[in-house]
């Protein structure tokens, strides 16, 4: 019997923490892990480019809702969400934030040198790549762009809130950037 307790409970969390259609970190899962990132105690201070959040976007997915109807539309979540899967390091934290909203919190890994930065840059480019990529689903060709909003921790935020709102401005620069050019792109916040 305790076996079987001990088997709910863990599903359970998994259900409270992962979303249902990506078999992502939800939004719960996000908070708790930016929670933990930016909550250190003060004798153990956070080096420079010690973390950073991405904040993506997808570009044309109400299209694709509109198109092809919501099923396709969940096909393309799920095909998304594995090729994040397939760029994302063990050290960070991949989730779906919401509707077609992507969060990654790219933590520095322990082998790194300590003067050595998070490259947030060189990982929005691989995902701007991966997700450029048409995604065929019964025969039909979907593309969908990405909008990225890049905030550093603590370079740039010192907070979780802060961290979030700075990527936020970020990401709706990018969105901004997309209307008026490519399809993706990514913006730094300062």
């Amino acid at each position: 019997m305790r076996a079987g307790a001990e088997a709910r409970a863990t599903e359970a969390d998994f259900r409270a923490n992962h979303d249902p259609l990506t078999g992502l970190g939800n939004r719960a899962k996000f908070d708790a892990s930016l929670g933990e990132l930016t909550t250190r105690p003060t004798d153990h201070e956070p080096r420079p480019g010690s973390a950073a959040l991405l904040l993506l976007d997808l570009n044309g997915f109400k299209q694709v809702n509109d198109q092809f109807g919501h099923p396709t539309g969940d096909e393309v979540l799920q095909i998304i969400a594995r090729r994040l899967q397939s760029h994302s390091r063990h050290q960070d934290q991949l989730c779906r934030i919401g509707g077609d909203e992507f969060a990654i919190l790219a933590k520095k890994s322990a082998a790194a040198s300590t003067d050595t930065p998070i490259s947030a840059e060189a990982i929005a480019a691989k995902i701007i790549g991966t997700i450029g990529t048409p995604i065929l689903i019964e025969g039909r060709t979907i593309e969908v762009g990405v909008a990225i909003g890049i905030a550093y921790f603590p370079d740039t935020a010192k907070t979780g809130r802060d961290l979030m709102a700075k990527a936020d401005l970020a990401l709706y620069a990018a969105k901004e950037n997309n209307r008026m050019s490519a399809r993706s792109s990514y913006v730094v916040s300062s």
